[in-house]
């Protein structure tokens, strides 16, 4: 009796069934391996998207840094041209004499101020031109940088002229550069009124964001140059058309 249930044990059906439900070697390494390659993937993305996060957040800071300095290096330049035209007006006595009625004095004022322009430009990088205008004889002078197109430069002298001479365009008393359209380009210019006479100098704002063109930005990145009320003067994306205007921009 023994045996015989023995054998019924062994070889009954649920026994069979138990052996069938066990899984394979194989199908265990493979649940295995693709258990650590899973675990691999994961760690890879992680560290990727951390890498990726890293690089822009690095990218972003040096960018604000290059701004940065960029935006000290300019105001310094703006300063040092000030500080030429306070100099220019104020103590030379040639500019007085732009306004004189005699013809030969004034004449020799025009030519020694012209050069005096002239050889102050190297120094002053950062500035596109200089200029200065006596109403009341009608003299203007206007020198301008080596890279300044010269068609650029005549068009901008015309309607600077006649700006002044019309009162379109005067200082204000607040010390500060202004913006200033003339044959479709934006610039900034500075003027100081002494003695009847304006003395100035002027950068097209495309000039202030050149050096900016090769900051690496990104796809959708770009260098933008407002107003404080918002108007855009400037962008270095090439995008045409830039006299947007956008209200929220601080």
């Amino acid at each position: 009796c023994y045996n015989l249930y023995e054998n019924i044990a062994t070889s009954s059906p649920a026994g069979e069934n138990m052996k069938k439900q066990q899984p394979s070697l194989a199908f265990r390494l493979y649940l295995i391996i693709s258990l650590i390659a899973v675990g691999i993937l994961t760690i890879f993305m992680i560290t990727y998207l951390y890498a990726v996060s890293a690089l822009r957040t690095q990218v972003f800071r040096t960018n604000q840094a290059t701004l940065s300095m960029y935006s000290d290096l300019v105001g310094t330049s703006f300063y040092n041209a000030e500080r030429f035209l306070s100099g220019f007006a104020y103590n030379d006595p040639d500019v007085a004499s732009l306004q004189s009625d005699d013809t030969l004095a004034r004449y020799l004022a025009l030519s020694r101020e012209q050069q005096k322009l002239e050889e102050s430009l190297p120094s002053h990088s950062g500035i596109d031109g200089f200029f200065f205008f006596a109403p009341r004889h009608g003299v203007f002078c206007s020198s301008s940088q080596s890279w300044v197109d010269s068609t650029e430069h005549k068009a901008l002298q015309a309607q600077l002229q006649l700006d002044l001479q019309d009162g379109e365009l005067a200082p204000d008393g607040s010390g500060k550069w202004e913006s200033y359209q003339a044959g479709g380009e934006y610039y900034l210019v500075r003027i100081i009124l002494h003695s009847g006479v304006y003395v100035g100098c002027w950068v097209n704002v495309e000039t202030l964001l050149m050096p900016l063109q090769e900051t690496p930005l990104g796809q959708d990145g770009g260098v933008y140059l407002f107003e404080p009320d918002g108007t855009l003067l400037a962008d270095g994306t090439g995008i045409e058309g830039i006299d947007g205007y956008i209200p929220s921009a601080s």
